[in-house]
């Protein structure tokens, strides 16, 4: 994703940045609430059935969120930036994540309306 993005802003990433931004990266979402959704959503899988199905989604969300807002801060960084700066993108994913993630959640209970007034 990242090799994609800074070449669609016409970056030319090395593998040590990508790397570095991802390290950045990782090491802020343990302050972030998708930790939290995710240890729901493993805890939630204790439950046979229904628990396991909730949990699983509640997971894959949890994730989606946190790749969607390191996108975000990546592209947010490029575009301002015009290269990938690995300190500069993860700080941009630690300040914006809560934005982020907020968003995501609202796009997610949008579309969840959405089909089911359909």
């Amino acid at each position: 994703m990242t090799q994609e993005l800074c070449k669609i802003y016409g970056a030319a990433p090395r593998d040590l940045d990508v790397e570095e931004f991802l390290s950045l990266g990782q090491s802020r979402v343990g302050r972030a609430l998708p930790l939290s959704l995710a240890v729901a959503g493993n805890g939630l899988k204790a439950f046979p059935g229904l628990g396991t199905v909730v949990g699983g989604l509640a997971h894959a969300v949890a994730y989606g969120l946190i790749f969607d807002a390191l996108g975000r801060s990546l592209m947010l960084t490029l575009a301002r930036h015009g290269e990938l700066l690995p300190e500069i993108a993860a700080k941009e994913f630690e300040e914006g994540i809560s934005e982020h993630l907020e968003a995501g959640v609202r796009r997610i209970a949008k579309m969840a309306l959405d089909e089911k007034t359909d």
